[in-house]
């Protein structure tokens, strides 16, 4: 995540502002869908009300699954997208055709509501987002009807945005309760996704002669029915949402940085261990969650630049407990890496969050750098260990794609290295190159922190 020692952090703002994920064309495309479903929704709906000024983010938030593993960038601070992607309902990233969208349908359905039901506006219209962005891309032509390559390219992208309109559309709610309405939901899922398969099959002879006002043609009609999708989605939503259980408690809190240093635009991560529930804290530190059965619960948080941490909070129905929770500061100080033990795994119980599993490594979240910055490269290796730590460097937030360096392995039983960032840089991933099959085998910690300039 961003660095937290203040002397970069101008450098890094201006980073990610510049150089912020930005989509890749891709299905419908995803904001005009979600803007036409919206807009046959209309505002005076519970949604719209719990979402506020939120609910037009949704056009961006849409986006979200196709975001994963990289930075956000926002006006009141950038967050990572894998935030609002892996949780202990879903705790890896999905796949984005049948049949292997198909189970992103539950868990991002019932994430979303609870998320509508306990966080704030901004952590929920992410959610949201998510959901959304699913529901959109099962009823893809490439997607219902997989096809891969520049077949897939053209199936999904040769279509008149401008074009995407649902007006007349009545929304339909799918179902009065949450289990009615998550039932009709799946149901509204299965004929919606049979439908696009269809009009997959037929678009692909078309696709293959490359008759662009066909495709063109049906790619349309999809990308409207993809729009009603959503709006009976977003409808239900909005009406359940004050289908909330009775007999609920709150909980609210700060997070405290050890570090001076620290900066409140990046945000702490408040998750309850176990459970689904998670949010991000605002720029204050603060954070809240509503809804939560009553009774004794461990809460981890963690931040860039600092160890994971836990507190303990006891929740009563009714009321609304405080808890804040000191977070220490990383080792070594100034510390990128988020969860550089490895210590943090909330969203699988086993496997360390923000790290990802690759054929030959281990690789970390991003780390927004700029060129010429050196860099601390360090590892903590366990006895006969073997492996090596390497810096990929990127010019793209994400992590696939773009340019790519590698620097010199920092090989098992080399503690530390200090290398400089190549021009071109914009991020840097930390690979811990082994076959282990979880990194704390072999390292009990990695760090990469700003270093001393040249001189």
């Amino acid at each position: 995540m961003k660095p937290l020692p203040v002397p970069r952090a101008a450098a890094v703002a201006a980073c990610l502002a510049a150089f912020a994920v930005s989509p890749a064309p891709a299905w419908g495309p995803h904001p005009q869908i979600t803007a036409a479903a919206l807009k046959a929704v209309g505002t005076n709906d519970p949604l719209a009300a719990a979402l506020g000024p939120e609910r037009a983010a949704l056009t961006d938030y849409c986006w979200m699954p196709d975001w994963r593993r990289s930075w956000v960038a926002r006006k009141e601070g950038p967050f990572l997208a894998d935030d609002f992607l892996p949780f202990p309902g879903m705790p890896v990233h999905a796949g984005h055709v049948m049949p292997g969208v198909k189970d992103t349908w539950a868990p991002y359905f019932r994430r979303a509501l609870q998320a509508l039901r306990s966080e704030t506006p901004p952590n929920a219209a992410r959610w949201v987002g998510s959901l959304v962005h699913f529901v959109e891309d099962s009823g893809a032509p490439p997607h219902a009807h997989p096809k891969g390559g520049d077949m897939h390219y053209v199936m999904e992208n040769w279509v008149q945005s401008a074009a995407i309109s649902i007006d007349g559309y009545r929304p339909v709610l799918l179902g009065a309760t949450d289990d009615e309405a998550f039932a009709g939901f799946l149901r509204r899922m299965e004929s919606y996704v049979a439908a696009a398969a269809e009009r997959g099959r037929a678009m692909e002879p078309l696709a293959a002669v490359s008759n662009r006002p066909a495709v063109e043609a049906i790619a349309l009609v999809s990308a409207n029915e993809s729009a009603k999708a959503v709006a009976d989605v977003l409808l239900t939503l909005g009406h359940i949402l004050p289908l909330a259980p009775a007999g609920r408690g709150a909980a609210h809190g700060r997070v405290r940085f050890a570090s001076a240093g620290a900066t409140n635009r990046t945000p702490a991560k408040v998750m309850l261990a176990g459970r689904d529930e998670s949010t991000l804290c605002n720029a204050a530190g603060e954070w809240s969650l509503r809804g939560i059965p009553p009774g004794d619960y461990e809460i981890l948080a963690i931040a860039p630049g600092h160890a994971r941490a836990r507190a303990t909070l006891s929740v009563a129905a009714g009321r609304d407990t405080a808890c804040d929770i000191d977070l220490p500061a990383a080792v070594p100080a100034g510390n990128l890496i988020m969860n550089p033990a490895f210590d943090l795994a909330w969203a699988d119980g086993k496997l360390p969050d923000y790290w990802h599993r690759q054929k030959d490594a281990w690789e970390s979240e991003p780390v927004p750098v700029s060129p010429g910055t050196r860099l601390r490269l360090e590892a903590a290796w366990k006895d006969a260990a073997q492996g090596s730590v390497v810096i990929r460097w990127r010019n793209t937030a994400s992590p696939s794609g773009g340019q790519t360096e590698v620097s010199a392995p920092l090989a098992a039983g080399e503690s530390a290295r200090t290398i400089e960032a190549p021009a071109g840089t914009k991020f840097a991933r930390v690979a811990l190159l082994t076959a282990a099959p979880h990194p704390s085998a072999v390292c009990s910690r990695i760090g990469l922190a700003n270093a001393e300039p040249a001189k």
